[in-house]
């Protein structure tokens, strides 16, 4: 399920994804996440204390997410 909200700026469109209730094919429509990565953000997120991530920057600890990466991608996430 994706969340989010148009709003009017210089791009066209403009989303976002709640990373704590997205699935795996919600993810796969962000530039460099396919199949393995996603199902690898939906293990982490399962695997957490309260199944959630608390912060954006939890995406860290998932293998194939690092810095560069999750900068690529703040800006079309949410932690809700």
């Amino acid at each position: 399920m994706v969340i989010g909200s148009l709003t009017k700026t210089s791009d066209p469109w403009t989303f976002h994804i709640d990373i704590n209730i997205a699935s795996a094919i919600d993810f796969e429509l962000l530039e460099n996440i396919g199949p393995a990565l996603a199902t690898r953000i939906i293990e982490t997120r399962t695997s957490l204390p309260d199944q959630r991530f608390n912060t954006l920057n939890e995406l860290l600890q998932v293998n194939g997410i690092g810095d560069k990466t999750l900068d690529k991608l703040r800006p079309y996430l949410i932690c809700n």
